[in-house]
């Protein structure tokens, strides 16, 4: 098969190929990594806030307007420790999904390459470009995940 006989979508294959046995690009599921780091992003915006919003007033206004401080000590002590555990989950959470990104767009973009489509991926410009997640801020990561799924998704047809 040559390039120009090559489909250019997951709807332009036979209607046999989509039926029988899938093909390595749409049994591929690394999507799933990619699409959750944006998510991951964009959920950490309001959780700050409303981690600041539930925790400043309570430390900072509490104990000075005249409440009780036997009774502020163990809800601040309580509040503190909810926030810290569940916001070392969550930023645990982040460091696993920061570490995924370039990986998971490193094997995806081989898997739709080594694919029948004619959208051929660098894997390695994507694994690389990636990894400037780290080194940049998470805006670089968030838009390379967005773009690399609106492409996968206009040849692949998933996400």
């Amino acid at each position: 098969m040559n390039e120009s006989d090559a489909p250019s979508s997951l709807e332009d294959l036979p209607e046999s190929s989509t039926r029988t046995e899938p093909t390595t690009y749409e049994r591929s599921r690394w999507w799933y990594w990619i699409a959750a780091y944006p998510v991951y992003s964009l959920l950490s915006i309001p959780l700050v806030i409303f981690g600041l919003i539930l925790f400043v007033p309570f430390g900072a206004v509490a104990t000075p307007m005249g409440a009780d401080p036997q009774f502020v000590g163990p809800l601040m002590f309580s509040l503190i420790v909810l926030v810290v555990g569940i916001g070392a989950i969550y930023a645990l959470l982040g460091l696993v999904l920061t570490l995924m990104l370039p990986l998971a767009l490193y094997i995806d973009a081989t898997e739709i390459t080594d694919s029948e489509l004619l959208w051929s991926p660098d894997p390695i410009l994507y694994g690389l470009i990636g990894l400037l997640n780290f080194l940049a801020a998470p805006v670089v990561g968030i838009l390379v995940a967005v773009y690399y799924l609106y492409r996968r998704h206009e040849h692949v047809g998933t996400p």
